[in-house]
């Protein structure tokens, strides 16, 4: 049982990190507070790891230590800003939000890192998960873009962006199955097909990055399963959209993406005239959605010159939109994390960062995986730059155990760990 455990943990707790319900919490302005099933572990964790460090049984390297004074270094500060912000009158609760999400996934950096999870667990689970969400979304084939699965359709596309280099990481290995790759196949299909269905610009810029990206890494290296895999990919996700999956509704927001590309296949609502008619539709749509994230990009400026250095604590900005009055956040993860913790509280909080990233860079390049990890970064910063997507619990999460994934000790196919 504990031998099952250690190998699907990973894979139950990224489930688990995109199931959500609401509690009662009464100092929330509406009274409710959304969790993730995952958030229900924290109090364990905690408490696991304080018991250990009563007993003197917490062995961690200089790396982990270093992060641990970062960490300490940086709820410091957090405490000070958030003390002076309730005593000045500002927003002080919405910052509990984002300091939940930068935390949190940190103590399963800790966690994996106890149980020495071998690299080829790690890189499975993640596989699954992968192969999990797609056959999930690919029930709202008719119309990727307006899915309701986690939320809306950017969480998924953020998701599956980040996990592409994985799919093509794990044909690196000395040993891969057969099955893991059908879901490599299956998985990176998806993530070249889905973005453009689903008219995302940003996740399809994304996704054609980190293909080239590998594209010329695998014939450089010579990585022909590799190699073979993403251009028969490209294949079946280009061909298949083209010619066999364009429904109106993917039409339509495929030509966010390439207008004109798919006119010749238009299949006009009855309400639209003309493909001209189609076609202003869809440029006013594309202009909305940039004049709002300018919008918010400037409320969050404004809001920072105010207080730069403690912040005033607001995250969240009214805007308008086609459904009324909404609140939403900077759609850049830099404006936000300095909405909430102040310039010094970002910079701390980088710092966690950058002590995790410089060890990366050591291991990836001893490793020879350097390449994809620069993807899955180039990934998860590049949908941050343009979606709240570092305030999401899954996409954090997943982020730190793709940390998790470069650092873990290497233990060979098949030998016991």
């Amino acid at each position: 049982m504990k031998k099952i455990f250690k190998k699907y943990v990973i894979f139950l707790l990224l489930i688990a990190s995109i199931i959500d319900f609401n509690i009662y919490m009464p100092i929330s302005d509406n009274n409710i507070l959304k969790i993730t099933a995952i958030e229900l572990f924290l109090p364990i964790m905690i408490a696991y790891y304080i018991v250990l460090f009563i007993r003197k049984k917490l062995e961690l390297n200089v790396f982990y230590k270093k992060l641990c004074l970062s960490i300490l270094l940086f709820f410091l500060w957090y405490g000070f800003i958030f003390i002076a912000r309730f005593l000045m009158g500002y927003e002080f609760k919405q910052s509990l939000l984002a300091i939940k999400v930068s935390i949190f996934p940190l103590i399963l950096l800790f966690f994996i890192h106890r149980l020495s999870i071998p690299k080829d667990h790690l890189i499975k689970n993640l596989l699954l998960f992968n192969f999990v969400l797609n056959v999930i979304q690919w029930g709202n084939c008719t119309n990727f873009r307006m899915s309701n699965f986690l939320g809306n359709i950017m969480v998924y596309l953020t998701l599956i962006c980040m996990l592409f280099p994985i799919n093509i990481y794990y044909l690196e290995q000395k040993e891969s199955s057969i099955f893991y790759k059908i879901i490599g196949f299956f998985n990176t299909c998806s993530v070249l097909l889905i973005p453009l269905m689903a008219g995302s610009r940003s996740s399809f810029y994304i996704s054609m990055c980190i293909f080239f990206i590998l594209l010329m890494y695998t014939l450089a290296t010579r990585k022909i399963q590799s190699l073979f895999l993403l251009i028969l990919s490209f294949l079946v996700s280009f061909g298949g959209n083209y010619y066999f999956l364009n429904q109106t509704g993917v039409v339509s927001y495929s030509h966010r993406i390439l207008p004109g590309f798919f006119e010749q296949r238009l299949n006009p609502d009855d309400n639209l005239n003309s493909f001209d008619d189609f076609e202003e539709i869809m440029d006013q749509e594309k202009d909305k959605s940039d004049n709002l994230r300018g919008e918010l990009v400037q409320k969050s400026l404004e809001s920072i010159k105010k207080s730069m250095i403690i912040g005033e604590g607001i995250i969240y900005f009214p805007v308008d939109t086609d459904y009324g009055v909404s609140l939403q956040s900077a759609h850049n993860f830099i404006l936000e994390y300095i909405n909430a913790y102040g310039l010094i509280g970002f910079l701390l909080y980088g710092i966690i960062h950058l002590i995790i990233i410089f060890e990366l860079w050591k291991t990836t390049i001893l490793k020879g995986s350097l390449i994809f990890l620069i993807c899955a970064f180039i990934s998860t910063f590049g949908h941050s730059f343009v979606q709240p997507t570092l305030l999401i619990v899954p996409v954090v999460v997943l982020f730190f155990f793709l940390y998790s994934l470069f650092l873990v000790r290497e233990v060979p196919y098949g030998e016991k760990s």
